[in-house]
């Protein structure tokens, strides 16, 4: 069950590795700043995983009562939920125990594809926006926001995994083609296309 918290929400940012040590943040939705963690927070929105990570699973639920599409869809209760005063939409957040590797030649490809399954399911049951990348996130220690907070901080994947039916073998595309916004997926076709007609244009 969520609480109304009107304070502040620093709490959230005690542990400084779970963010950006110089995250992006803006006034609006655009990455159009970067600054330190301390100097972020004073802005609207945020970056809120760190480069390569994923430590906070972010879902736009993009309808109003967005704080409660979590009941809605049977799903346990996110970490904090930052909404819009006037129209009830927002960011639902579940934050990881164990942060997931995403972008690196060294990251492992079976808990990727893990990572993208269970999101993909989060974000059908909470109706979320599928293109949503991710990388701006409502600060929850802003006051523009109302911000309800969850009981726990962090779950292992393997929990939320619990909560939504998971294909039997997970898929074999590429994980940025599997959750990570429709975004990356555009990037990601865009370049192997690049890749295979180079020459035709040279």
């Amino acid at each position: 069950m969520l609480a109304n918290n009107e304070q502040l929400n620093l709490d959230l940012f005690e542990d400084a590795h779970r963010w950006p040590r110089k995250p992006y943040c803006s006034v609006d939705k655009t990455a159009s700043s970067i600054r330190t963690l301390q100097h972020a927070l004073k802005r609207p929105y945020i970056q809120a995983n760190p480069p390569h990570l994923r430590v906070w699973s972010i879902f736009d639920v993009d309808q109003p009562a967005a704080a409660l599409a979590w009941e809605k869809g049977n799903l346990p209760p996110p970490t904090w939920a930052a909404v819009d005063r006037q129209s009830t939409k927002g960011h639902l957040v579940w934050g990881l125990s164990v942060p997931v590797l995403v972008d690196s030649p060294d990251m492992r490809q079976e808990p990727m594809r893990y990572l993208c399954a269970v999101e993909e399911a989060f974000r059908a049951k909470l109706e979320a926006d599928s293109g949503y990348a991710g990388l701006m996130t409502k600060n929850p220690a802003h006051p523009l926001w109302r911000v309800l907070r969850g009981p726990r901080l962090a779950y292992e994947l393997g929990e939320l995994a619990e909560w939504v039916d998971l294909p039997k073998h997970l898929p074999k595309r590429k994980p940025e083609e599997i959750g990570l916004g429709r975004n990356v997926t555009v990037f990601e076709w865009l370049r192997q296309y690049a890749y295979r007609n180079v020459r035709h244009y040279k």
